[in-house]
């Protein structure tokens, strides 16, 4: 849903057929800043203008040109493009200003965590206001970095470049990436790089096109490569995925990953020979 704040309709694109908005729009009023959507149970201002925007109401408050904020039962979520200051309620964000210097960030509230994303044309001061979280560092790609809380707020240096973060005991795990798989006539080899933030490897498998999974591994996490044999599989096409975990903390799987599990040679090309070998392994020409 998109809505830039400077005209009078609202439209909705969607990747669902025959989609219909069961929510029920309450209201979208058209505002001096922007626009302001109503939902049940959420609220959504829009912040967009070519000059720069002040406000400062009870529940929000914004300084900058572009932005949004979100409010839900969950979550809360910030984000600003082109300003120095969003606030919805006690959760807030400050990021340096420079009208020649591009700075945008992200920030969502759910549970005891804050995360987002930066894009900074400069290394520039953070600071994200939120009542202390238990047991919280700042992580900034997944790594830990120095930082202070005063004044009620994480205040820590976000680098030049592109960026994610968050705040909370653990950092956000990487999504894997299944580099490659060696088929053997009873299984496979799958494998693929270490994840910033993971301690642990789930690796699941598919034996159908409708990607209906089984876990049938986990793994201690290590520095490089890390790989996972699956045994005693019958001949078919299978699909292998991987994710980190982290404590109670989740990554995001990998893309499904397929696998062919037979005992044929796979069918050469024209002008290249494979040879077995006495040693029983096969070599190529």
């Amino acid at each position: 849903m998109n809505f830039n704040g400077q005209g009078d309709f609202l439209t909705v694109v969607t990747h669902l057929r025959n989609y219909h908005d069961e929510r029920l729009i309450y209201s979208i009023d058209k505002k001096d800043y922007g626009a302001e959507l109503i939902f049940p149970q959420t609220r959504e201002e829009v912040f967009n203008d070519q000059a720069r925007i002040y406000v400062d109401e009870k529940e929000f408050s914004f300084d900058g040109y572009v932005g949004y904020l979100t409010d839900t039962h969950l979550q809360k979520r910030l984000a600003i493009f082109n300003g120095s200051y969003i606030r919805l309620d006690d959760f807030s964000l400050t990021i340096p200003f420079d009208r020649e210097i591009r700075y945008g960030m992200s920030a969502v509230l759910s549970e005891n965590e804050v995360r987002g994303n930066a894009v900074f044309g400069a290394e520039g001061e953070v600071f994200v206001r939120v009542s202390r979280l238990d047991k919280a560092k700042v992580f900034v790609d997944h790594k830990a970095v120095d930082f202070s809380y005063k004044k009620g707020a994480y205040c820590f240096i976000m680098p030049r470049g592109k960026h994610s973060y968050n705040i909370g005991e653990t950092p956000d795990i990487e999504k894997a990436a299944v580099r490659f798989t060696v088929a053997r006539k009873d299984g496979f080899d799958v494998k693929w790089e270490h994840l910033l933030g993971a301690q642990t490897y789930e690796i699941s498998l598919s034996a159908d096109d409708e990607y209906t999974y089984r876990t049938v591994g986990t793994v201690q996490a290590k520095e490089g490569e890390n790989s996972f044999a699956v045994n005693d599989l019958k001949k078919g096409k299978f699909y292998v995925r991987v994710r980190g975990i982290n404590g109670k903390k989740f990554g995001e799987f990998s893309h499904a990953y397929p696998v062919y599990v037979t005992d044929a040679l796979p069918h050469s090309p024209e002008g290249f020979r494979v040879e077995k070998t006495a040693q029983g392994d096969y070599c190529a020409s």
